[in-house]
């Protein structure tokens, strides 16, 4: 029912009382008009509610929603209040090492000289000498003459004899040329210096015997 309409309608037609006291017909046009107000009257029975009150009755939805949210959000706040400032310590720690990996797993890869990359390919010289040279060596510790290990400790190891026994010791354990070769380029190169022009002919001759390792 819309009730505003009901209310108006029905004044409208108790104005009529007076003329329904009396014996005095009504006009043509009072009856017309009363007829309207009765129309109008069932009309607004069947109507629904107000605007206004559906409008209010949203005002209110709205209000109560956006309550519910704020009441949410500090809900939420309060929660992250209440979290011990060790745990954010150690998840910001946990995400700064993962930080650190994942840059540790993408150095960029080092570039050397082409010279220097070339001591590791194979010429396949068919001169006799250089055949000889290429004769297999089961152990390179038996490799070197005294001499010959005193000048590569110096001269390729920057005097370090424990460093060039070490590396004899875990090229003797590789299983083919391929992986002494990573190991060089990755693990020994850079830190001797031995991409340098004036170190790569005693290189390219360290770098043979080792090949002899795996023939």
């Amino acid at each position: 029912m819309n009730k505003t309409k009901f209310k108006k309608y029905l004044k409208k037609i108790k104005s009529f009382e007076d003329w329904i006291d009396t014996d005095e017909p009504l006009s043509a046009i009072e009856n017309d008009l009363l007829l309207d107000y009765v129309k109008k009257i069932y009309e607004a029975i069947l109507e629904k509610e107000d605007a206004p009150k559906i409008n209010k009755i949203k005002k209110k939805h709205k209000k109560e929603t956006a309550s519910i949210q704020q009441t949410e959000e500090e809900e939420i706040e309060g929660n992250l209040e209440n979290i011990p400032e060790d745990s954010v310590i150690a998840e910001n720690e946990k995400i700064a090492t993962e930080k650190v990996i994942t840059e540790e797993n993408n150095e960029p890869e080092i570039e050397y000289s082409d010279e220097f990359l070339s001591l590791f390919v194979d010429n396949h010289s068919n001169e006799l000498s250089e055949k000889l040279s290429k004769r297999p060596i089961k152990d390179l510790k038996k490799a070197f003459g005294i001499n010959e290990k005193i000048f590569t400790v110096k001269e390729i190891f920057n005097g370090d004899k424990n460093a060039f026994e070490e590396t004899i010791e875990k090229f003797n354990n590789f299983n083919n040329f391929e992986e002494a070769k990573n190991y060089i380029l990755k693990e020994l190169a850079q830190v001797y210096n031995w991409d340098k022009p004036k170190n790569i002919k005693k290189i390219g001759q360290f770098i043979k015997i080792i090949q002899r390792r795996y023939i």
